[in-house]
């Protein structure tokens, strides 16, 4: 699993690119072979009122599914609250996209058992 980490109005320092190494490790490696790349951006925004919203977005490169990409947003005031709630989601989402593959899989066997193919 390759690991692209950028910023946008935050510099990313040793310390926060090991930790979210860490947390997309931890929520992403049971699908580990799977797994092409995963590109993680973070960003400052500031909203139309002012303030700090802190936001991430993680791009999921899949192997072997027929959505062979799975993105996920969040924003939070705290930058490593969005961090792991975006890895919680892509979990999540990555989980559904393999399970949709196993569905269909399961699915077009029978169909071609009922009609006599197999």
């Amino acid at each position: 699993m390759r690991l692209s980490v950028s910023g946008d109005g935050i510099r990313i320092g040793n310390k926060l690119y090991a930790d979210i190494e860490r947390r997309v490790k931890f929520a992403l490696g049971r699908f580990g072979p799977a797994i092409r790349q995963v590109v993680v951006r973070v960003a400052a925004r500031n909203g139309p009122r002012g303030g700090s919203d802190k936001w991430c977005r993680i791009t999921v490169a899949l192997h072997g599914t027929g959505s062979s990409r799975v993105t996920v947003n969040f924003s939070d005031a705290n930058l490593y609250a969005a961090i792991v709630r975006a890895c919680e989601r892509a979990e999540r989402a990555i989980g559904r996209a393999f399970e949709r593959k196993r569905t269909m899989h399961a699915y077009h066997r029978r169909r071609a058992a009922d009609m006599g193919l197999r």
